[in-house]
């Protein structure tokens, strides 16, 4: 039998997955820590797709526009 690897987990997915516990359905650490871990990856990726760019003060900029389809 040929194992076959699923899809690859989002930047996003990265540090939620460790943090909850499957066997219970509970998570392992503060939700709060967890939420900020999912939170700059969510930015991280965003940033990453030139979605996003930093601006002056410490604020986040819209970058290019969504492509339309």
């Amino acid at each position: 039998m040929t194992h076959r690897p699923g899809p690859q987990p989002t930047l996003p997915e990265e540090p939620l997955l460790p943090a909850l516990d499957p066997a219970r359905g509970r998570g392992l650490v503060t939700r709060r820590f967890v939420r900020y871990g999912v939170v700059g990856a969510a930015l991280a990726d965003l940033e990453a797709a030139g979605r996003i760019t930093a601006a002056p003060g410490g604020r986040v900029a819209m970058g290019r526009p969504p492509e339309r389809r």
